[in-house]
């Protein structure tokens, strides 16, 4: 029988700990070594969470920056990522919460889509996806 209750109690310890969210049950919540909010504390299903290096934020996902309101662009943020998710940026739309160096250059994500970096670099680092008439040429990174 004390073999079995173990396990059970471990589960649901681990259940109770957590809350759903980046915050411990205690209430404070999860931050980097800078001291930047690690996550979201809600957000709404379609939307996609932006936090460290920047105050955290539920932003819109799109696929062209058509899909963004407010004069919005589709944006891939510059994060050690295998699989950025493009979300709604405009220039008011993340905080940093430190200091960011952003050296990001033009690439083309595939054969038609260029990224272009952010013409408000200096706020938010990432690339806009812009969709080349023709084709992304990898050699210059311009749209041809």
């Amino acid at each position: 029988m004390t073999s079995r209750v173990f396990p059970l109690l471990s589960v649901l310890v681990l259940a109770l700990s957590c809350n759903g969210t980046n915050t411990p049950v205690s209430g404070r919540p999860i931050t980097d070594d800078a001291g930047c909010q690690i996550g979201c504390f809600h957000c709404a299903p379609l939307a996609w969470c932006v936090s460290t290096p920047y105050q955290p934020a539920c932003v819109e996902t799109c696929a062209s920056s058509a899909d963004c309101d407010s004069g919005g662009v589709c944006t891939i943020l510059d994060f050690d990522e295998d699989t950025p998710q493009p979300v709604c940026i405009t220039r008011t739309t993340l905080k940093q919460c430190r200091t960011l160096t952003c050296n990001i250059e033009p690439r083309c994500r595939d054969a038609q889509t260029l990224l272009r970096p952010l013409a408000f670099k200096d706020q938010i680092c990432g690339w806009e996806l812009v969709r080349c008439d023709s084709s992304c040429d990898s050699a210059t990174a311009q749209c041809n």
